[in-house]
């Protein structure tokens, strides 16, 4: 079905689209007040925004995807909250859930301890940004449906 394909597709490019904003947070390593430091600064100000604005349209594109397989396509509905709610709820959920948790720890322990004040903050700090944002993508209604439908076509062949 072509629908479900592009349904995968959106899928990928909210992904790609969390990844790509939650980068941007790397160039606040960049220090200094010359010209090339601040253009860099501000592009990946505009990444971010541009990641994030990609990220939500491709989730709202899904979104309508997924409820136009499920009305046409008789089968499993995907029910209950959404995934900033949910956890643990597939295996790349576990994976982000927990990347989510131990960088937090991190972040917390190196701001308190005033340890690796640059670098290794930002470091965490997006990690942060990055891990939660799967996490709500990987925990979610459309990528469960996903799985879902993967299953079900290899359970077919």
């Amino acid at each position: 079905m072509r629908i479900v394909s592009r349904f995968s597709w959106d899928l990928t490019i909210m992904i790609v689209g969390s990844a790509v904003s939650s980068v941007s947070f790397i160039a606040a390593i960049l220090e200094g007040e010359t010209l090339t430091s601040r253009i860099i600064k501000i592009l990946c100000a505009l990444l971010f925004w541009s990641g994030l604005a990609v990220e939500q349209i491709f989730m709202w594109k899904a979104n309508k995807r997924r409820l136009k397989i499920e009305s046409i396509v008789s089968g499993r509905r995907i029910t209950g909250m959404s995934g900033i709610f949910s956890f643990l709820k597939t295996e790349f959920g576990f994976f982000t859930d927990a990347t989510l948790a131990i960088s937090l720890i991190t972040y917390i322990v190196l701001v308190i301890g005033n340890w690796g004040e640059n670098v290794a903050q930002y470091i965490f700090l997006f990690l942060i940004v990055l891990s939660f944002r799967l996490h709500c993508i990987a925990n979610g209604k459309n990528y469960r449906y996903k799985l879902y439908l993967q299953k079900r076509r290899a359970d077919d062949d």
